[in-house]
């Protein structure tokens, strides 16, 4: 886009995202609660497993009890907003909370939380994915702008600042970031920015920004700069912008379980870097 400029002057570092807490305090319903609501529900679907092993094995207290605050928080805010109270919600919100704290393993508790999530971005007609197509050439001029200095050009965080950041940025590129990562949570940790960490709120760019730089994220593990796919692999399913910005790589994967490996990886590759025009189904 020749001429473009991020709308936001960054001049602060851009660390860490999903590393620590997500900034929730009790509020009183104005706008952007809910938003952060959904935000603090992303966190926990990638983070959980950093507190519960599989084998439903404490693996860090302070980690766990981080994450039951933070249910705590999408309570308060759900119960802030105006008009009827949605009960249910918060029923199911308390026994995730005790789930937690009984070490259900991630098996059981993950799938809670996408459930919970979606029912919320229903209930009250909350949008969570791009209103227009995002541009990965604006992604990554935002991403030049305000990340860079601390994730590294290729997403790898291992630059001079990153290495004396505690806690470290994310390393985009590692292998459980495949599970962990959709442009929707970096969209919301790019949002809200990340308590504890030097990842600053960026709420000040337009929301399309926003939404550019969270996919030009997930296409750096895609090799950004190198030429996409001539065409998607015969066979595959179409999806929309909304399906690619709520999906992790390994749900795209999943998708394409039946294929050889190498067409999935080049499906995955094509999804990543070849953004559809529909927006959603």
């Amino acid at each position: 886009m020749p001429g473009w400029r991020p709308s936001l002057s960054i001049a602060v570092l851009c660390a860490g995202i999903g590393v620590a807490l997500w900034s929730a305090p009790r509020a009183e319903g104005p706008p952007g609660d809910l938003e952060r609501a959904l935000g603090i529900l992303e966190y926990l679907v990638g983070d959980y497993s950093e507190a519960v092993s599989e084998e439903g094995r404490l693996l860090d207290d302070f980690e766990l009890e981080e994450q039951v605050t933070l249910l705590g928080e999408v309570g308060a805010i759900l119960g802030s907003q105006p008009g009827s109270k949605p009960e249910a919600l918060e029923r199911e919100l308390d026994a995730l909370g005790r789930a937690a704290r009984e070490h259900r393993p991630p098996r059981e508790v993950v799938p809670r939380l996408r459930d919970l999530h979606t029912r919320i971005a229903t209930e009250f007609g909350v949008q969570i994915t791009p209103r227009i197509v995002p541009s990965l050439p604006v992604g990554r001029l935002v991403y030049e702008s305000a990340c860079v200095v601390c994730h590294g050009e290729d997403g790898g965080a291992g630059t001079p600042t990153a290495q004396q950041l505690a806690p470290p940025p994310r390393d985009f590129l590692a292998p459980e970031q495949a599970n962990r990562l959709s442009p929707y949570s970096v969209f919301a940790a790019v949002t809200w920015g990340i308590q504890g960490t030097a990842m600053p709120s960026f709420e000040a760019l337009d929301e399309d920004e926003r939404w550019s730089v969270a996919f030009y994220v997930l296409a750096l593990r895609q090799e950004v700069g190198q030429a996409a796919p001539a065409a998607p692999v015969a066979g595959t399913p179409r999806l929309a912008l909304r399906n690619l910005a709520l999906a992790s790589d390994r749900d795209l994967l999943q998708r394409l379980a039946p294929l050889p490996e190498a067409d999935r990886q080049r499906q995955l590759r094509w999804w990543r870097l070849v953004l559809p025009l529909a927006i959603s189904e």
